[in-house]
Protein backbone atom coordinates (compact mmCIF):
# COMPACT_ATOMS: atom_id res chain seq x y z
CA UNK A 1 0.00 0.00 0.00
CA UNK A 2 1.58 3.65 -1.37
CA UNK A 3 -0.30 6.67 0.64
CA UNK A 4 -1.46 8.58 -2.00
CA UNK A 5 -0.21 12.72 -1.89
CA UNK A 6 -2.40 14.80 -0.42
CA UNK A 7 -3.38 18.61 -0.76
CA UNK A 8 -3.44 19.61 3.22
CA UNK A 9 -0.66 18.32 5.60
CA UNK A 10 -1.10 18.87 9.63
CA UNK A 11 -0.19 16.98 12.59
CA UNK A 12 -1.81 13.87 13.48
CA UNK A 13 -3.64 13.30 16.69
CA UNK A 14 -2.36 11.42 19.32
CA UNK A 15 -4.50 8.57 20.78
CA UNK A 16 -5.58 9.26 24.07
CA UNK A 17 -7.69 5.99 25.21
CA UNK A 18 -6.53 2.39 25.53
CA UNK A 19 -6.27 0.55 22.40
CA UNK A 20 -8.66 -2.69 21.25
CA UNK A 21 -7.70 -5.75 20.69
CA UNK A 22 -7.59 -6.85 16.83
CA UNK A 23 -8.39 -3.12 15.70
CA UNK A 24 -6.99 -2.44 12.66
CA UNK A 25 -4.25 0.22 12.42
CA UNK A 26 -1.75 1.05 9.80
CA UNK A 27 2.34 1.44 9.95
CA UNK A 28 4.23 3.49 7.58
CA UNK A 29 8.05 4.32 6.75
CA UNK A 30 10.96 4.43 4.57
CA UNK A 31 12.57 1.00 5.88
CA UNK A 32 12.89 -2.26 4.06
CA UNK A 33 10.17 -4.51 3.31
CA UNK A 34 11.39 -7.57 3.40
CA UNK A 35 14.39 -9.05 6.30
CA UNK A 36 16.82 -9.66 3.81
CA UNK A 37 16.53 -6.26 1.73
CA UNK A 38 18.53 -3.51 2.43
CA UNK A 39 16.81 0.12 3.32
CA UNK A 40 14.10 1.46 0.82
CA UNK A 41 13.88 5.11 -0.25
CA UNK A 42 9.86 5.53 -0.68
CA UNK A 43 7.11 5.92 1.85
CA UNK A 44 5.23 2.43 2.15
CA UNK A 45 2.43 1.59 4.68
CA UNK A 46 0.70 -2.03 5.77
CA UNK A 47 -2.08 -2.77 7.81
CA UNK A 48 -1.90 -4.48 10.57
CA UNK A 49 -4.03 -5.41 13.48
CA UNK A 50 -3.58 -4.86 17.15
CA UNK A 51 -2.88 -8.16 19.49
CA UNK A 52 -3.59 -8.53 22.98
CA UNK A 53 -0.98 -8.06 25.97
CA UNK A 54 -1.22 -12.19 26.77
CA UNK A 55 -0.37 -13.02 23.51
CA UNK A 56 2.04 -10.55 23.22
CA UNK A 57 3.77 -11.52 25.81
CA UNK A 58 3.92 -14.61 24.81
CA UNK A 59 5.18 -14.83 22.12
CA UNK A 60 8.26 -12.74 23.67
CA UNK A 61 8.43 -14.71 27.29
CA UNK A 62 6.96 -11.74 29.14
CA UNK A 63 9.36 -9.04 28.36
CA UNK A 64 6.56 -6.48 26.44
CA UNK A 65 6.00 -4.15 29.41
CA UNK A 66 2.47 -2.31 30.21
CA UNK A 67 3.62 0.99 28.39
CA UNK A 68 3.86 -1.32 24.83
CA UNK A 69 2.10 -2.95 22.43
CA UNK A 70 2.03 -5.79 19.91
CA UNK A 71 0.81 -5.23 16.15
CA UNK A 72 0.81 -7.54 13.07
CA UNK A 73 -0.28 -11.26 12.42
CA UNK A 74 -0.34 -14.41 13.76
CA UNK A 75 0.53 -15.76 10.41
CA UNK A 76 3.64 -13.03 9.72
CA UNK A 77 3.85 -11.24 6.95
CA UNK A 78 3.12 -7.32 8.23
CA UNK A 79 5.72 -5.65 9.83
CA UNK A 80 7.77 -3.11 10.40
CA UNK A 81 11.25 -3.94 9.41
CA UNK A 82 14.68 -2.04 9.43
CA UNK A 83 14.71 1.41 8.87
CA UNK A 84 11.59 2.08 10.44
CA UNK A 85 12.25 2.57 13.63
CA UNK A 86 10.71 5.42 15.74
CA UNK A 87 8.16 5.99 12.78
CA UNK A 88 4.48 5.83 13.01
CA UNK A 89 1.32 3.07 13.89
CA UNK A 90 -2.16 5.34 13.13
CA UNK A 91 -5.85 3.90 13.92
CA UNK A 92 -8.33 5.51 12.00
CA UNK A 93 -11.49 6.39 14.34
CA UNK A 94 -13.98 6.83 11.61
CA UNK A 95 -13.33 10.72 11.16
CA UNK A 96 -9.25 10.60 11.40
CA UNK A 97 -5.84 8.95 11.89
CA UNK A 98 -4.60 9.19 15.54
CA UNK A 99 -0.83 8.22 16.43
CA UNK A 100 -1.11 5.35 18.39
CA UNK A 101 2.35 3.79 18.62
CA UNK A 102 5.87 4.08 17.72
CA UNK A 103 7.61 1.47 16.27
CA UNK A 104 10.31 -0.06 18.68
CA UNK A 105 11.68 -3.21 18.36
CA UNK A 106 10.97 -7.15 17.42
CA UNK A 107 12.51 -10.40 16.11
CA UNK A 108 12.99 -10.27 12.09
CA UNK A 109 10.34 -8.56 9.87
CA UNK A 110 6.74 -10.14 9.34
CA UNK A 111 7.72 -13.52 11.44
CA UNK A 112 4.49 -15.77 12.41
CA UNK A 113 3.78 -15.17 16.24
CA UNK A 114 6.65 -12.24 16.18
CA UNK A 115 4.79 -9.16 15.98
CA UNK A 116 6.49 -5.68 16.06
CA UNK A 117 6.29 -4.33 19.44
CA UNK A 118 5.67 -0.20 19.38
CA UNK A 119 5.61 2.20 22.04
CA UNK A 120 2.03 3.13 23.37
CA UNK A 121 1.77 6.97 22.82
CA UNK A 122 -1.18 7.44 24.94
CA UNK A 123 1.26 6.51 28.27
CA UNK A 124 3.22 9.57 26.65
CA UNK A 125 1.07 12.32 25.85
CA UNK A 126 1.70 14.79 28.90
CA UNK A 127 5.27 14.23 28.15
CA UNK A 128 4.47 14.56 24.42
CA UNK A 129 2.54 17.79 24.97
CA UNK A 130 5.12 19.28 27.52
CA UNK A 131 7.94 19.21 24.65
CA UNK A 132 5.89 20.38 22.11
CA UNK A 133 4.66 23.51 24.07
CA UNK A 134 8.26 24.27 24.66
CA UNK A 135 9.06 23.83 21.26
CA UNK A 136 7.65 27.54 20.26
CA UNK A 137 4.33 29.07 19.04
CA UNK A 138 4.96 27.32 15.63
CA UNK A 139 4.81 23.51 17.04
CA UNK A 140 1.31 23.32 19.02
CA UNK A 141 0.31 19.62 19.84
CA UNK A 142 -3.30 18.70 19.08
CA UNK A 143 -4.07 16.40 21.96
CA UNK A 144 -7.19 17.94 23.12
CA UNK A 145 -11.23 16.67 23.09
CA UNK A 146 -13.00 17.51 19.74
Amino acid sequence: MTPEPKRFVRPIDLWMTPLPDLMRCTITGWGSTRESEQERFGLVGVNVSILSSVDCNEYYGGRVRASMFCAGKDEGGADACQGDSGGPLSCFTGTRHELAGLVSWGVGCGRAKRPGVYTKVQEHVEWISGIMSESGPGLIPLVCCS
